[in-house]
């Protein structure tokens, strides 16, 4: 997708969804399970099967525009979920079973079926009604449209929505949750002692290595420029960001810890350097394993709820989309992202 140019797309009716069915029926036929011969050095030649299906890895931007979901724009903003909904929605349901977006236990999540999802798009193509097709698009998290991926029967099983990825470099890196969880306790650290040169200062000059740069003040300053903290997420790139969030821990253990100031902050700080480890391991893990799963899926839920405590108002929709990180984990036994081909890296 990343070699078709906007312009062209926005041409094209329905365009992101054409372009991908497009490259589906190339890569994805029905001869694919034939699979194709490989040749190993040595001389072995192996048998390669391919599946049937297909994975779409991206982030929230390339999914609304391919698949016509409404995301935050909707009362429903995961389609992936049939009881989360936005922010001031989920007071009106006395069963418990609606659960708002800032919901901070995985096991609490009641995944929809891809076939309750496609129920759902059907549904849609019979209503007659404009007013009621806008209420029934906003309620389900869906935008109907005639010629959308999913209308089309073959491409629902080459690419169904359980197979549709978030990329964890824009959920956590990428003005994603860490970014959101760095700018928000500067912004408190600020408003408690009147300036974050108090913190930044302390930081200048120390021999820090981040990825691919040596220990060298200047990069230390690039990372803590005031600009980048301006704002409710970091400014910087995705790795600027995984370098950032270790330099800010090293100065709270440094200046802060004991100290019994920020402590709600500093406890969800804390939750989220012990997540930042853990994904470190898994970027370079080999197979990804049901244990693997099972501690990322409980350091988010640990994340989140010292996160709500610290900043009840300030969740956004990434903080639930990794949730469905753990399923990624579980389908692919991998971590995949797209860092290795975003160019501003």
């Amino acid at each position: 997708m990343g070699a078709l140019r906007k312009g062209l797309i926005d041409k094209v009716k329905s365009g992101h969804a054409q372009a991908t069915s497009a490259l589906l029926r190339l890569w994805v036929d029905d001869d694919t399970e034939s699979g194709m011969d490989l040749r190993l050095f040595g001389g072995k030649t192996v048998r390669v099967q391919l599946r049937h299906s297909g994975y779409f890895l991206s982030d929230a931007e390339a999914q609304r525009a391919t698949f016509n979901i409404r995301g935050a724009a909707g009362i429903k903003p995961c389609i992936r979920c049939k009881n989360i909904v936005a922010k001031g929605y989920g007071v009106v349901d006395n069963t418990g079973f609606f659960q708002e977006i800032n919901c901070a236990q995985y096991h609490q999540l009641s995944i929809a079926s891809d076939t309750e999802i496609f129920a759902a798009i059907d549904h849609l193509a019979t209503i007659t009604s404009k007013k009621k097709l806008e209420q029934l698009e906003k309620s389900s998290g869906i935008n109907f449209r005639p010629h959308g991926f999913w209308n089309d029967p073959a491409q629902r099983d080459r690419l169904p929505p359980s197979h549709v990825l978030g990329d964890p470099m824009h959920i956590f890196w990428s003005n994603g949750t860490v970014s959101s969880e760095v700018n928000l306790f500067m912004m408190a650290f600020q408003k408690q002692f009147g300036t974050i040169g108090l913190l930044t200062d302390a930081l200048i000059g120390i021999g820090f290595e981040s990825a691919g740069k040596s220990p060298k003040t200047t990069h230390v300053k690039k990372l803590l420029n005031h600009k980048l903290f301006d704002g409710p997420v970091y400014k910087g790139s995705a790795r600027d960001c995984g370098s950032v969030i270790w330099l800010i821990w090293f100065a709270i253990q440094t200046l802060l810890v004991g100290k019994h100031v920020l402590q709600k902050e500093i406890a969800s700080f804390a939750a989220c350097i012990d997540l930042c480890r853990t994904i470190r391991r898994l970027v370079y893990s080999t197979t990804v394993t049901e244990n693997d799963a099972l501690l990322f899926s409980s350091q988010i839920d640990r994340h989140q709820h010292a996160f709500n405590v610290a900043y009840p108002d300030e969740t956004r929709p990434k903080h639930h989309q990794r949730h469905h990180l753990v399923e990624s984990l579980r389908a692919l036994k991998h971590y995949m992202h797209c860092e290795a081909h975003a160019a501003f890296l």
